[in-house]
């Protein structure tokens, strides 16, 4: 039988911890803030700003009171600090992993605000705990691939020109240019891509959507000339059909036929959302993808030596073939 939500984790859902705490604080510097002034202020209909007083009074167990002389709330006695969160371990952890998620982000403008906002939050953490987080740090960590870092002021004028839909300008070098060139583009979106950064912007000389590696460019200038983005665009609808980075017009079904020593370790992961995977004799697996682009998957397909063989589409095949010929030659 599915467990029933209570009332109070809908109302945990429903409301953010940030404008409670906001509220929280106004209400304790005893400027005596009405519903109206609380709701412009935060930017919320007053009727939010009473579920959010109603939670801080009912749930939080908050002395909140309205004062009629004062035309405001206050608290009907003294205050310290704003009330400890309890969590269960299961939700430590899915936080804890998160916070050592957050290397993905490491040198960008992100990760200061997301760091700092961690630690708030994991300041008030209290009961129902039956591990600490310095125990958690010795039971589990990420190893990514390192790349190329990307300036934060880079990112940051990125970020701040997609936001407010600016055109921009700068010299870049692309993988198999010796010499930077210079472009104008409508910046898009910023995608995070296998621990690498791509910026998805139109390239206003060649008239065509382009990716960008903001670690490849210089001399970035945000324009105050603005531009209107498509309607619907979507990085991630446009990459739907990639293995990586690289998408193609015509999505192909992809074949690969495993044996027994990879079969598992290709079963025991989601490669991409389009996989299907079928048992054939032998205890060999074959993998079927629907993929746009041969680009990444054929690097992915050599990794795994003569453990894996690409049955389909034939084209395919061919480029392999013709790859492995030429890797020969070099030995």
């Amino acid at each position: 039988m599915a467990k029933k939500t209570s009332r109070t984790e809908r109302d945990l859902n429903r409301v953010t911890l940030h404008r409670i705490h906001r509220i929280f604080e106004r209400i304790r510097s005893g400027d005596f803030p009405n519903k109206r002034v609380l709701a412009e202020e935060l930017s919320v209909t007053q009727k939010t700003i009473q579920r959010d007083l109603d939670f801080m009074r009912d749930t939080m167990e908050l002395p909140i009171e309205y004062d009629a002389r004062r035309y405001g709330f206050r608290f009907s006695k003294v205050v310290e600090s704003f009330p400890l969160l309890k969590l269960t371990e299961g939700e430590l952890f899915a936080i804890f992993v998160g916070e050592k998620a957050l290397e993905s982000y490491v040198g960008t403008p992100f990760e200061a605000p997301l760091r700092a906002a961690f630690r708030k939050f994991t300041a008030g953490l209290s009961g129902e705990l039956s591990v600490q987080w310095s125990e958690l740090k010795g039971a589990i960590s990420f190893k990514g691939i390192e790349v190329q870092s990307v300036p934060p002021e880079i990112l940051q004028e990125l970020t701040l020109a997609i936001r407010q839909r600016r055109e921009a300008a700068f010299d870049y070098r692309g993988l198999n240019q010796k010499e930077f060139g210079a472009r104008r583009v409508c910046p898009y979106e910023l995608v995070l891509v296998d621990h690498q950064w791509y910026l998805f912007a139109f390239d206003l000389d060649r008239q065509a959507l382009r990716r960008f590696v903001p670690g490849r460019l210089r001399n970035l200038r945000v324009s105050t000339k603005t531009f209107v983005k498509p309607k619907g665009f979507s990085a991630a609808e446009h990459l739907k059909n990639s293995f990586g980075i690289y998408s193609g017009a015509e999505a192909k079904r992809v074949i690969i036929v495993f044996d027994h020593f990879a079969s598992q370790l290709v079963r025991e992961r989601r490669w991409h959302p389009s996989q299907e995977t079928r048992d054939l004799a032998g205890g060999r697996v074959e993998l079927t993808l629907t993929l746009g682009s041969f680009e990444e998957v054929e690097r992915w397909i050599l990794s795994w030596g003569h453990h894996a063989v690409l049955a389909a589409p034939a084209e395919w095949v061919e480029r392999l073939k013709q790859t492995l010929t030429q890797s020969r030659a070099n030995y």
